[in-house]
């Protein structure tokens, strides 16, 4: 509330401050006959509190001049500020109950209680008009003045909307006129949310409205920070990491934000084994050779191949055999023995022709055609001469069959019979082949014999 303003004595102020700061206890003597101020009047002693006239001390007996006149006219000396109280010629202060309209005091409550109607200090009423009461604050209701002067509080109002001292738009928020809008901590219309500060992330974003609103508001797509949550009161709630730790000395783990935790072998060979040299969980002897590790088949390469520390063994030599003609069978006259056949050899033999020729090639025991010349030994035709390309010690000649006639397979529509006429020649000989023609009649197929010339081919 605004107060009217207070016009006090300083004699008083003074004489008031004396008397509780001091402890004296002061007394008015009747007047010095001269007329002037007997300052011997004036006796200091100890305040008894249990008199009711304690503040003012020993007063003495009654002044002649204040006999039967009213509380409050003035006494004394001109300009020592005493009054006739009860009879007694006392000094004047605001508050000793006694108004001195001398001093300017328009009430005295002997008290120093402010807005009880009587202000201490001034003597003046605390209000006469309910402007006086005003603090000029809308939020806290309309103060009047009541009719004992005493400003009396308003109801506050229920209406939130005010204007604040300075003339802007407002908000009442605890009966006082703040500024309106985002971020005054009053939910006002038009906002969800206001916590009073421009923090982001906090629950309240700046602009009022709420940080999250469910969990995946507040994903960061990171699955090394952990589940984030939302916490509509508090905003984006942080991730727990998940734990992401290697199992073993052979292991390596890495946090991946998109994939998370990562377990990775210690693997330079990528071979599935972790070199040895870590510990006992490796297994791996030479991590730079995918084919060399623990438990892998041992090879014939003078190498521990299944690092268990011994070199080729459990390896069972094999016979091989020289290939000269490179088709993939060697002769038995030229024979090793070894873990492994080395190059220009093979496990495969009995080729009876093993020579480096195009010819040398074609004779193995895998050969299944026909051939219509010999192959010779010293490269031409003599006594070396041989028709066994697959080596199996004959020479099969690859047509052996008669002619004796010609017949017809009704339901197949072929003919039979097909055949050398006269006998079958040896291998590389020419002879008489008789092939069966078929002609469909209208008595069905009938064949015919015919003569053609033919090479027996053998192998």
């Amino acid at each position: 509330m605004h107060l009217r303003a207070h016009v006090f004595s300083a004699f008083a102020f003074l004489s008031i401050t004396g008397v509780a700061g001091c402890g004296l206890t002061l007394d008015v003597d009747p007047p010095d006959p001269s007329g002037g101020f007997d300052a011997g009047a004036f006796d200091a002693g100890p305040i008894d509190a249990s008199r009711p006239d304690a503040d003012r001390g020993d007063a003495g007996p009654p002044d002649d001049e204040c006999l039967g006149q009213p509380n409050g006219t003035p006494c004394g000396a001109d300009g020592a500020s005493l009054i006739c109280v009860d009879d007694r010629c006392e000094l004047s202060f605001c508050g000793d109950g006694v108004v001195d309209s001398s001093t300017g005091e328009l009430c005295d409550d002997a008290n120093d209680r402010t807005g009880d109607g009587c202000e201490p200090v001034s003597c003046v009423p605390s209000c006469d008009d309910p402007l006086d009461c005003d603090d000029e604050n809308p939020c806290n209701g309309v103060e009047i003045c009541s009719a004992g002067s005493k400003c009396e509080p308003g109801v506050p109002s229920t209406d939130r909307v005010c204007t604040t001292p300075s003339g802007e738009p407002g908000v009442c928020d605890s009966g006082v006129c703040i500024p309106a809008g985002c971020g005054n901590g009053v939910h006002e219309e038009g906002e969800e949310c206001d916590d009073g500060n421009s923090m982001a992330g906090d629950g309240c974003e700046p602009d009022c409205h709420p940080s999250c609103r469910e969990d995946l508001d507040c994903d960061d797509v990171d699955a090394c920070t952990g589940e984030e949550s939302c916490d509509v009161n508090a905003g984006c709630q942080r991730g727990v990491p998940p734990p992401c730790a290697p199992e073993d000395d052979c292991h390596t783990a890495m946090c991946n934000p998109r994939t998370g935790c990562e377990v990775a072998l210690v693997d330079m060979d990528r071979d599935g084994h972790a070199p040895e040299l870590i510990g006992a969980c490796g297994d791996d002897c030479d991590d730079l050779d995918p084919n060399r590790y623990g438990g892998a088949p041992e090879q014939c390469n003078e190498l521990d191949d299944d690092c268990d520390g011994a070199v080729d063994e459990e390896i069972v030599e094999i016979e091989c055999y020289g290939d000269t003609d490179a088709d993939g069978f060697g002769s038995v006259n030229r024979a090793i023995r070894d873990c492994s056949c080395p190059a220009g050899t093979t496990p495969n033999g009995g080729d009876c022709f093993d020579e480096p020729t195009p010819v040398g090639e074609a004779v193995n025991p895998a050969q299944t055609r026909f051939f219509r010349m010999p192959y010779c030994r010293d490269g031409g035709p003599g006594t070396s001469c041989s028709f066994d390309y697959d080596c199996n010690g004959n020479e099969e000649r690859e047509f052996e069959q008669i002619h004796r006639q010609c017949s017809a397979l009704t339901v197949l529509m072929r003919c039979t019979g097909q055949g050398w006429r006269g006998g079958v020649p040896g291998c590389g000989a020419e002879g008489t082949w008789v092939e069966c023609d078929g002609l469909l009649g209208p008595l069905g197929l009938i064949c015919t014999p015919r003569d053609t010339r033919r090479v027996q081919t053998c192998r």
